[in-house]
């Protein structure tokens, strides 16, 4: 495992990732001794952007907010309706969510917000949350 999650480490430090603080424990990102800060994950949602190839294959494997996966009651009755594909994540008191929005100017952009140790509930840190993505759309 410990040749793997090198690998992973060399290959997005050689695409320009700031490795340091990105902290893989067993590969698959359940654990909770793992971390990634919402730049490096902004970061490499970026780098996948840019990449011809791959991106139209990765962004379509990504939910449709409101519509589709985890993020299926996001959005509902709001302008980022169907603009925005995403994943969703949550262990105990972090929650976080990553993808890109369709921005009025016409540009897609890469985006990654993580919330942790907070003190409300989880329900309540997903509204506030969603209301921050949806300011992404305007």
């Amino acid at each position: 495992m410990a040749g793997g999650i090198e690998a992973i480490l060399t290959y997005w430090s050689g695409q320009g990732l700031d490795i340091d603080g990105f902290f893989l424990v067993d590969g698959s990102g359940l654990s909770p001794r793992t971390g990634i800060s919402a730049y490096q994950m902004a970061t490499i949602l970026q780098l996948i952007a840019n990449d011809e190839a791959l991106f139209p294959i990765f962004y379509n494997t990504l939910p449709l907010g409101g519509q589709s996966g985890t993020v299926k009651s996001l959005f509902k009755g709001s302008v980022a309706l169907g603009k925005v594909r995403l994943k969703s994540g949550y262990i105990e008191r972090a929650r976080s969510f990553a993808g890109y929005v369709e921005h009025p100017s016409g540009k897609r952009l890469a985006f990654a917000v993580i919330a942790n140790n907070y003190t409300c509930t989880t329900s309540t840190m997903t509204k506030k949350l969603e209301q921050l993505m949806i300011k992404m759309c305007q």
